[in-house]
């Protein structure tokens, strides 16, 4: 009975703590968005995975090129994903922090409110009509081509 206590102790501090366990398998993924033909610049690219909710995002850079990352960490989990672009004119794009008001309208397929250099519908999950296929253990490249 005495190592009982000694038992417990060691299993709550087992379970203390985060581990790599934990930390979802991510993919790389990159890619370009163009816009009528063109590489679009400053948009945020969100990829919204259908086998429950994880969310990678990335920035595009002026070449239109991106690559995504997931809490931080580079790549996405493995699967199909919506995929949402948000561009606002005259400035950077900036995800929502997880939480958020901006974020839970995201995630609820809420365009954005500020103008926008591209169709509403590709802000919207559900409207995009954009997809992405993550594969596990390479290099996935992502081509996103938007028109009006």
């Amino acid at each position: 009975m005495k190592a009982l206590p000694l038992v417990l102790a060691v299993l709550l501090l087992a379970g203390c703590g985060g581990s790599d366990a934990d930390a979802p398998d991510l993919h790389p993924v990159s890619g370009t968005v163009t816009h009528n033909g063109q590489p679009l610049a400053n948009a945020q690219v969100t990829m919204i995975a259908d086998n429950g909710g994880m969310v990678a995002v990335g920035q595009t850079d002026d070449a239109g090129a991106f690559t995504v990352t997931t809490k931080g960490q580079p790549g996405a989990v493995a699967g199909q994903h919506k995929v949402t672009v948000v561009a606002i004119s005259g400035g950077e794009a900036v995800a929502p922090e997880e939480g958020s008001e901006d974020y839970a309208a995201m995630m609820a397929g809420e365009a954005p409110k500020k103008e926008s250099p591209i169709p509403d519908k590709y802000a919207d999950a559900t409207k995009s009509g954009l997809t992405a296929q993550v594969e596990a253990g390479q290099e996935n490249t992502v081509t996103l081509e938007l028109a009006d």
